[in-house]
Parts: structure tokens; sequence; C-alpha cells
């Protein structure tokens, strides 16, 4: 199955849409028109231990700040609460915690999924991830845990270990309540507007 291809924002001039990977090979400039982009249409990105990543936009700079998984240093850097060194991590935790097995089928995991969806503000973290294969992970798109298992149970596929699977649930809920602040209402986006003060 193909990937579908992420883009990060579009050129004002002539509406091509681009990526940060292709627009940072091109200088900031358009691919398509040559257009220059101003320093505005990218955000600095720090890791948790200061080291510089790839720039981004600032739409996906406020979605990784209304997640949770980023807080803004000023109107245009963000430092991530993690490290690609604590991903790597943190999947070998799941992995290990739930022995390599896809916890809706039993099959080998080739993927973590996280237990509370990312689109509804789920983190990045061994407590809100579990183990699951990929045609698991890509069915489960992004339906609540309990949803899933009554959909898996009627369909007489019921899971190995579904009470595992509810604990895992209800620990995900414990932590997403006493985490990290989610939505920037600990840390909004620095005010650009020099009069406010």
């Amino acid at each position: 199955m193909a990937r579908r291809r992420r883009y990060d924002g579009r050129c004002p001039k002539c509406s091509a849409m681009w990526s940060m990977s292709t627009l940072q090979s091109h200088r900031f400039h358009c691919p398509q028109c040559g257009h220059p982009l101003d320093e505005s249409s990218k955000i600095r990105v720090l890791d948790s231990s200061g080291a510089i990543l790839t720039p981004c936009t600032p739409a996906r700079a406020e979605e990784e700040v209304g997640y949770g998984n980023a807080v803004w240093l000023d109107d245009h850097s963000i430092r991530l609460r993690f490290s690609a060194i604590h991903k790597k991590e943190y999947r070998a935790t799941v992995f290990r915690r739930d022995r390599g097995k896809c916890v809706w089928c039993g099959d080998d995991a080739e993927t973590v999924d996280h237990i509370i969806p990312e689109s509804k503000g789920g983190r990045f973290h061994p407590k809100n991830l579990m183990c699951a294969c990929f045609s698991c992970n890509q069915a489960r798109k992004n339906l609540d845990v309990p949803d899933f298992l009554a959909l898996r149970t009627q369909s007489g596929s019921e899971p190995p270990r579904p009470r595992h699977i509810l604990s895992l649930y209800r620990e995900a809920l414990r932590f997403q309540h006493m985490g990290m602040p989610r939505k920037d209402t600990r840390n909004p986006r620095p005010s650009t507007d020099k009069n406010s003060y």
C-alpha cells in the first residue's frame, strides 16, 4: 500500500504544496515557482536535550503544543518534551511489556499503537502505547479501545488477552489526566502583538 505523502505548507504565490524537507532542500524557496518564503513560515524545533531538529511549520508547531508534545520557547521556536532516543526506549519498553505480540490478534507486532489516539490528544509514552501488527493498527484507525474491542468481539475475533487491553486502557486514561498539560492551557504561543504590553 502506498504511503500518503505529508505536506507541511502551501506557497502563497502559486499554491504549490510542499513538505518541510523539500522546502529546506530548496533553501526556503518554493520548489515550484521559486518564491522566497519568509522566516515566519518556519518554526525552529529543539528536542528535550536542546539539539536542533528539522524546522516545522507554524501549524505543525501549534499541533504539537496542543497535543502536549512540545512547549513554546518564543515566537519562532518550540522544544519537544522528548528526544528521538526516548522514542526508541519507549518502543523497546512497550515491546518487552507486550511480549512483542499484537494485543488484538496475538501475531508478531510490527508497530506500536496509541491507546488513546494521537488525534484525541494521546501522547507518545509507554503508558499510552501498545504493540499491534500493521493490519490491526490500520483497522483500528482512531477508534477508542472499548469500541474496537467490542467490534472485534462481535466479529468473532476476540483478542487473546482482553483483560490486558482493558488494563492498559485504564492506565492510559489515568496517565492522560495526570500527565502533561494539554491544549495550550499552560503554554500558549507567545503574543506577536508588540502593543499588547
